[in-house]
């Protein structure tokens, strides 16, 4: 029953967090925070790298799909 008591309040909290961060997200301009990263950051290439990753694994996908056949 004591547990109760405490999962109830924090499962409300975590709702509350949620939504006051949902607000939050539409104003986040992702792609600017990633221009100021330095040129070979990490987290810089995968971001401008996503298609060309995407297109490779659809291309890997075809191959292999031809390659069943």
């Amino acid at each position: 029953m004591k547990w109760l008591l405490l999962l109830i309040p924090a499962a409300i909290g975590a709702v509350v967090i949620a939504k006051g961060r949902k607000g939050m997200m539409k104003g986040l301009d992702i792609d600017a925070m990633v221009q100021k990263l330095p040129e070979g950051a990490p987290p810089r290439w995968a971001y401008e790298n996503v298609n060309t990753i995407r297109a490779n694994t659809e291309r890997i996908i075809e191959l292999l799909e031809t390659e069943k056949k």
